[in-house]
């Protein structure tokens, strides 16, 4: 894979395309595959982190 079209995802842990980002951090690296790729998060793993914070959210005011 190319290091100037993908980024490691520190959420989900996986390389992905520019397009998908939600955040590049403007410093730090991941080493892959002896690549230096930057580093950030996606759409995807945002909306999970989301998604699991309200369930978690909801679980905990239904025991309470």
């Amino acid at each position: 894979m190319d290091n100037s079209t993908y980024y490691y995802c520190c959420r989900c842990h996986q390389l992905e395309h520019y397009s998908e980002a939600l955040k590049i951090f403007a410093s730090g690296f991941m080493r892959r595959d002896r690549m230096d790729y930057r580093v950030g998060y996606c759409l995807s793993s945002e909306f999970l982190v989301e998604a699991s914070a309200a369930i978690e959210t909801k679980t905990s005011k239904e025991e309470g």
